[in-house]
């Protein structure tokens, strides 16, 4: 009997051991995907910090006229080169997408970026860099599982000069740094999803392409990147607002939420939520990506 006891008080003894051992490693892993999506967060918004300094450069007006017909950008607020004798740089990026109607962004997909040259580079730099996915074969070659600059993909640094001529690569690359930052090139350097990121961001495991592409996805803390990316005009504009209210826009929020989306409360009131809502629901269905509330769409939604 007393041997007995002593067998169950061991298995007892195991069961809260095996209990404690998964309680602290859910524990841990709640705490990591907080950290990465914090991690995350702050890749954003330094990514839109970086596109303001891009946009605001004088000397950059090839690199402003050129986005507004590239496919895709890749922000990387800090490339770290590095080395003597052998040189390399590395950083983490954020990709999005342009619609192909419109002037319409994607949410952003996680990316590192590295390469490896030879030269007598001496020092460390850091760099912003931005590169221009100009093609559609470009912007499909970074969906891959990693992919190699200046292999799948031809690319070509972008001068700064006003006068300077339109390239014809699919991937223009620009770069600012503090003093000069001879001789940066990212020939051979490989482009590669941070799948991590993207699910801890996202809250579920979710490819580059479902991001760009299909609008699977979506983030608040993105919200002033793309909107920074479509330019001065806003989700949230005199217009826009007006435009809402010929519409009973709390029933298209209301008909949205209930088929997935997430457009914010239900108030009736346009904001960048509704009409992130209002585009992934076109691109699926077909419709013309808008972004915007229609009586087309009231009805389509009604009439599902």
């Amino acid at each position: 009997m007393k041997r007995s006891m002593t067998v169950k008080k061991r298995w007892q003894l195991r069961g809260l051991a095996v209990l404690a051992l998964w309680t602290l490693t859910h524990m841990l892993s709640a705490t990591l995907a907080a950290q990465t999506r914090d991690d995350a967060q702050q890749l954003v918004d330094k990514a839109e910090r970086t596109l303001h300094a891009f946009q605001d450069d004088p000397q950059m007006d090839w690199f402003r006229e050129n986005l507004r017909h590239a496919r895709g950008v890749l922000i990387v607020p800090d490339l770290l080169r590095a080395g003597f004798i052998f040189g390399g740089a590395g950083g983490q990026g954020v990709l999005l997408g342009r619609a192909r109607a419109g002037n319409l962004w994607s949410m952003p997909a996680f990316y590192d970026i590295g390469s490896v040259s030879f030269g007598l580079q001496i020092g460390a730099e850091v760099a912003e860099v931005m590169l221009l996915i100009m093609t559609e074969r470009g912007l499909h070659a970074i969906f891959s599982t990693d992919f190699k600059l200046g292999a799948e993909v031809s690319v070509a640094l972008g001068p700064t000069g006003v006068a300077a001529k339109a390239a014809t690569a699919d991937v223009l690359a620009y770069s600012r740094a503090q003093g000069a930052f001879a001789g940066l090139t990212l020939e051979g350097a490989i482009v590669a999803p941070k799948d991590d990121w993207n699910a801890a961001y996202y809250g579920k495991t979710v490819k580059p392409i479902q991001i760009i592409k299909a609008h699977a996805v979506s983030n608040e803390g993105a919200e002033r990147l793309t909107q920074a990316l479509r330019g001065p005009s806003s989700d949230t504009s005199p217009a826009l607002q007006s435009a809402s209210t010929a519409y009973d826009l709390s029933t298209i929020q209301t008909e949205l939420k209930r088929r997935g989306y997430d457009p914010g409360v239900a108030d009736g009131q346009m904001g960048p939520a509704t009409s992130q809502a209002i585009r992934q629901y076109q691109m699926q269905r077909g419709l013309p990506v808008t972004g915007q509330p229609s009586l087309a769409l009231q009805r389509e939604l009604s009439g599902e």
